[in-house]
């Protein structure tokens, strides 16, 4: 008797009284329902029901984080055949928050100055900490979002001619 619920046991004894377990989802939200002890069997689908109601109403969903997301700016490299490079976040990463809290949520990058090619795309270049409320709760990779090759002498005539020609 509740929308999105997809789970439901039932039972009760003498000592336990009456007892359920009840899973419930909505937007991709799942929430566990878990009531012992209940006087009557009314009394513990009420119980569910405004425990699943409360999670529903107050919680949501917080996506920090999608594989692939590019990181504003790019990052010098040191002896490559391309002045930066790109960078992006490695891995996904969703928070169970109450609704109105997400602001206390910060990324701080933990970034060399610059990095030294040869680069891969996905090599590791560094990371960024997911801070909650002052506290570090996780920690996402920050790969090259596209390879650089080492300089070779072409290139470096290609940057000395192209700096002298538009001085």
């Amino acid at each position: 008797f509740y929308e999105g619920c997809d789970g439901l046991k039932t039972g009760s004894a003498d000592a336990s009284r009456y007892c359920l377990s009840a899973t419930a989802q909505k937007d991709g939200l799942r929430f566990i329902a878990i009531v012992l002890g209940a006087e009557t069997s009314q009394k513990r689908f009420d119980e569910a029901r405004a425990m699943l109601d409360y999670g529903f109403a107050n919680y949501r969903l917080y996506p920090v984080a999608k594989s692939g997301a590019k990181i504003k700016g790019e990052i010098p490299v040191e002896g490559g055949n391309l002045p930066s490079i790109a960078l992006m976040l490695q891995g996904d990463l969703t928070l169970l928050m109450k609704k109105g809290t997400e602001q206390s949520v910060e990324l701080l990058p933990n970034l060399p100055q610059s990095v030294q090619a040869p680069l891969d795309m996905g090599d590791a270049v560094g990371s960024v900490d997911v801070v909650l409320d002052g506290r570090k709760i996780a920690r996402i990779a920050v790969v090259a979002a596209q390879a650089v090759g080492r300089q070779d002498f072409a290139d470096g005539l290609r940057r000395v001619f192209g700096r002298w020609l538009f001085q």
